[in-house]
């Protein structure tokens, strides 16, 4: 993790490492007049993994949840949840990164996943994933 140190010089912002706030010496801080030091740590930028999903069309099909299927006559639709838990609403044929829904059945949504075998052609394999225990139907 990396910390990043704010040193505010009369209204000027300027960012530091931690490496950059050791080479200043103390004597460059006794000879400020004493509202100009002002010291905030600020907090590090989110990870790529905690920053929410934009799209359905990012996810890939490895890091879905399944959380409900509805079925009202002959539509069925799920409830998908992402690593961050954001959760989608999906119909059959609809696209994720690496997948297409199938089929959503009454306990389960099977994905037609498209996967790269050992010699690079792509191959269509269906992934199934089933409601998540506590999950609704």
């Amino acid at each position: 993790m990396k910390t990043v140190v704010l040193i505010l010089t009369l209204g000027t912002a300027v960012p530091l490492t931690a490496g950059a706030l050791q080479q200043i010496s103390l004597a460059s801080w006794v000879n400020m007049p004493p509202a100009v030091p002002s010291l905030f740590v600020a907090k590090p930028a989110p990870s790529l993994a905690t920053q929410p999903v934009a799209s359905l069309a990012t996810l890939s099909v490895a890091d879905v949840t399944v959380r409900r299927t509805v079925r009202r006559g002959s539509i069925a639709t799920a409830t998908i949840e992402a690593p961050d838990g954001r959760q989608f609403v999906v119909h059959r044929k609809d696209r994720l990164q690496d997948a297409v829904v199938k089929r959503i059945d009454a306990d389960a949504v099977v994905f037609a996943e498209q996967k790269a075998d050992a010699l690079g052609a792509v191959r269509p394999s269906d992934v199934r994933k089933a409601l998540r225990a506590g999950s609704e139907r």
